[in-house]
């Protein structure tokens, strides 16, 4: 039944991620505004840190029933130590992060985007196959 419901959510995390990232590759800057009016209202954070430790609790228990258990497990911790890491790091290095993205070529944030697609397309397939 856990584990039903974690590979819902982490389901639903890929798709999210895919059509997140389908949006970065064709409105990059659109992106990018809503992710620094997020991290400028302050809600952004929040919101980081709970989807990751969300998504790294998701995968985790999710592993044991999907074709990739290590990578599953592995990506699940990586997210929660991220999730504890981001606090850490601070708004103001965060924001110093997103307005040197910002300045990158359309070209390389698009290159990135699809590496998002990549990788949600990868987390929907998994889940997808396991379910098979």
């Amino acid at each position: 039944m856990i584990s039903s419901i974690a590979q819902s959510i982490v389901f639903l995390f890929g798709i999210t991620i895919c059509l997140l990232s389908l949006w970065g590759i064709f409105c990059p800057n659109r992106l990018i505004k809503l992710v620094k009016g997020a991290m400028h209202e302050g809600w952004g954070m929040y919101v980081a840190v709970l989807a990751r430790v969300l998504l790294g609790v998701s995968l985790i228990l999710a592993a044991p029933d999907s074709n990739f258990p290590m990578t599953f497990e592995i990506l699940g911790w990586l997210a929660l130590v991220a999730a504890v890491v981001l606090p850490f790091v601070g708004r103001d290095r965060i924001s110093a992060l997103i307005a040197w993205f910002e300045r990158c070529s359309n070209s390389l944030i698009r290159l990135w985007m699809l590496f998002g697609v990549v990788f949600g397309g990868f987390i929907i397939y998994v889940i997808a196959w396991a379910a098979t």
